[in-house]
């Protein structure tokens, strides 16, 4: 039984059946490979990272986890004047100061979920030094594996006194609630960090691996040296890859890292452009996928059902 569950009981665990790792509907970039991995310039030297995959997280967890993502897309269907929605908008602001590096990792499945996995692929723009990428990937994921291991505690700690909330009636705990989703959320960066780490190790990545779309942005790319990626550039990358949750990932990253490098004096903010530059907001009729899931099935292409 996941330590997480314990508190919950058998009552609610039996409501979780345990299940073997399975395959989600296969993403056009997917027909081969169960996971991918894109790094994207942003700004100087700081990247962007994306994990594509379609392994589902396995057993009660998984099961635990899909059940409070469909919670969460409910609160984004409510109207926007209601309480749901702000609870939802305020939550996702949250959620997006939450460092991207954590994000990707997040993303990347557990060991136990992908075995034995060769020739991943591994894209990026070809300007980029295969060997400086292989480096920069390796000491990500070996300062992570650490990091989220020591925060996954100290966040497990705060249980005792989230829990306390609780006594507060007609009150929705939502200090628990967070609590409980940094602990996943450590806990799933924990895991993707440790094996991003063996895939590594083990040479398991195809480095610079060919995709065409990466390869017409090119240009754009090279611009990053002096002003970070465009929205429009990312939100054109995504749409040419029919990947939503790529669009995400990197307007996430494009923001922290533009704010970090404006607190810092690296950067200005054009006048013209000001917050605008920076909007994480995506498209009428799009929305993001829910904090939990590593990726849903309504995010794939519907062609290749």
């Amino acid at each position: 039984m996941p330590l997480l569950l314990r508190p919950l009981g058998p009552s609610v665990l039996r409501a979780f059946p345990t299940a073997r790792p399975s395959l989600i509907r296969p993403h056009r970039l997917l027909t081969t490979v169960p996971m991918r991995l894109f790094i994207v310039p942003i700004f100087q030297d700081h990247w962007g990272y994306h994990c594509q995959s379609s392994v589902r997280p396995a057993g009660r967890l998984g099961r635990l986890v899909e059940y409070a993502s469909a919670k969460w897309e409910g609160l984004a269907a409510a109207q926007h004047d209601s309480w749901r929605r702000r609870l939802y908008d305020a939550g996702t602001r949250l959620m997006d100061k939450i460092d991207y590096h954590e994000w990707f990792l997040k993303a990347v499945p557990a060991q136990s979920d992908l075995e034995d996995a060769k020739g991943l692929p591994l894209h990026f723009p070809r300007d980029l030094d295969p060997a400086r990428v292989r480096t920069r990937l390796a000491t990500l994921a070996s300062e992570r594996t650490p990091y989220h291991k020591r925060y996954l505690w100290l966040s497990c700690l705060w249980l005792p006194l989230t829990l306390a909330f609780g006594i507060i009636p007609f009150v929705p705990n939502l200090p628990l609630f967070y609590n409980l989703f940094r602990i996943y959320s450590h806990y799933r960066a924990y895991q993707g960090a440790s094996h991003l780490e063996t895939l590594i190790g083990q040479d398991r990545l195809a480095y610079g691996a060919p995709e065409p779309v990466l390869e017409r942005y090119a240009a754009s790319f090279a611009l990053t040296a002096d002003s970070p990626l465009s929205e429009t550039t990312i939100r054109g990358l995504a749409h040419e890859l029919d990947l939503p949750t790529l669009e995400l990932a990197l307007l996430r990253a494009q923001h922290q890292i533009v704010q970090r490098a404006v607190a810092a004096g690296e950067y200005t903010l054009p006048a013209t452009e000001g917050a605008a530059h920076i909007d994480m907001e995506l498209p009428v009729g799009q929305t993001r996928p829910p904090p939990y899931s590593v990726e849903r099935p309504d995010t794939m292409d519907k062609k290749d059902v």
